[in-house]
């Protein structure tokens, strides 16, 4: 079950929590620990990272046909170690979009990282005061 009370949402399916609650079932402490033990040949690990990169891919096919965006952003604590694995995912999933040429740099990481939220919802609270927080330089 995903954290918003509901089942089958893709942070539920590939998020970071998901991967270390699978993870629990058979030993792994964290998420981290999964990636690495799925680097060295971990079947079960690799197994978790699988599926999840699995949710990845059917998630990114889907929306790329439904909404043929220009780029998908990577961003949360995960894509601070493994962005390069979830970008193959998508390139791969990509390549097989049917309706829409595959255009090459559509995948890049989140540039606030694992910030992002906290550093919008600043921004929320300071736009009333025209307060500019990011700049674009």
């Amino acid at each position: 079950m995903c954290g918003c009370g509901r089942r089958g949402c893709l942070e539920s399916l590939a998020g970071g929590e998901s991967i270390a609650e699978s993870g629990r079932e058979f030993g792994f402490e964290t998420t981290q620990q999964v990636f690495e033990q799925a680097r060295e040949g971990n079947e079960n690990a690799s197994m978790i990272i699988g599926r999840a990169l699995q949710s990845i891919q059917t998630a990114v096919w889907s929306l790329f046909h439904v909404f043929a965006p220009d780029v998908f952003i990577l961003g949360g604590g995960m894509m601070d170690h493994c962005f390069e694995l979830f970008e193959q995912a998508i390139d791969e999933a990509l390549q097989q979009a049917e309706f829409i040429p595959y255009r090459r740099g559509m995948v890049v990481r989140a540039q606030l990282g694992n910030q992002a939220g906290m550093i919008g919802a600043a921004m929320l609270l300071l736009k009333p005061c025209d307060i500019d927080v990011v700049s674009t330089e």
